[in-house]
């Protein structure tokens, strides 16, 4: 996770042995970045390693319909829309603070950022549940050494 700006992360780069699964995999991991992002409250960036996979052509899997609203959290959803800015219903946020007032207000988040793993395992495992493509915060695949 990087702290410095608040956003998590979901990197992936494609090795030669696993090109047949690019594209579902991003499609994938994109899908889980954003269910995860509702349920922890928290940015996440996905990101691939792009020219390599951009220019290839190979033949996607499509995520379904009913997949996608079964792994975003309606609840989380809903929570998403109502805390969103609105001129509609405008709200004060972040007026003029001293730093020992803006420091209590930073590390009273970290509770968000300690449970985000957590609930970002969950969801890949519920995304493995609904679609048989696994995934977890971190896999290695390389010399075992």
């Amino acid at each position: 996770m990087i702290r410095r700006d608040g956003s998590n992360i979901v990197v992936q780069s494609v090795t030669n042995d696993l090109r047949q699964f690019v594209l579902p995999t991003h499609k994938s991991l994109a899908a889980i970045a954003h269910a995860a992002t509702l349920r922890t409250r928290l940015p996440f960036l996905h990101f691939f390693d792009g020219f390599r996979t951009s220019h290839e052509v190979n033949t996607v899997s499509r995520l379904g319909d009913e997949t996608l609203r079964a792994l975003v959290d309606a609840e989380a959803l809903s929570s998403f829309r109502r805390r969103g800015l609105t001129p509609d219903h405008p709200v004060l946020r972040g007026t003029a603070q001293n730093p020992d007032v803006f420091f209590q207000a930073r590390e009273s988040i970290n509770r968000y950022y300690e449970a985000a793993p957590a609930i970002t395992q969950a969801v890949m495992d519920e995304f493995a549940k609904l679609t048989g493509r696994a995934y977890h915060l971190f896999d290695y695949e390389g010399h075992p050494e």
